[in-house]
């Protein structure tokens, strides 16, 4: 596959970062991205790993709650994009599967209101 070009300002990376889905007390379902992986940055959440490169995930998460965690899976793609020019990236890597195993693990305890 060949650069992809996105458009804005050069040298920044679009986010769409947003998704869809329902939260229960015991369980979570969300979709990530637009369903057309591969075809750029913005196709779901993309964080910048490194000075060369995105990763970014999408597709639909189902998971249940085990102890403080959520496991699940991920049907849909991870992705590893390096830039090729301020406004182009590469797609450099990438799994597209039903099953990619994923966890949910809570990193702070909320604050309590008064």
């Amino acid at each position: 596959m060949g650069p992809i070009a996105f458009y804005g300002v050069a040298g920044v990376m679009p986010r769409e970062n947003d998704f869809t889905g329902r939260v229960q007390p015991d369980a979570i379902a969300f979709d990530v991205g637009f369903g057309s992986y591969g075809n750029g940055l913005d196709d779901g959440v993309a964080e910048q790993v490194s000075s060369s490169q995105w990763f970014v995930f999408g597709g639909s998460v189902a998971a249940q709650r085990f102890g403080s965690a959520m496991t699940g899976h991920l049907d849909g793609a991870l992705e590893v994009y390096t830039p090729s020019s301020p406004t182009t990236y590469t797609l450099a890597a990438q799994c597209v599967a039903s099953n990619n195993s994923m966890t949910l693990t809570p990193i702070a305890q909320p604050a309590r209101r008064r």
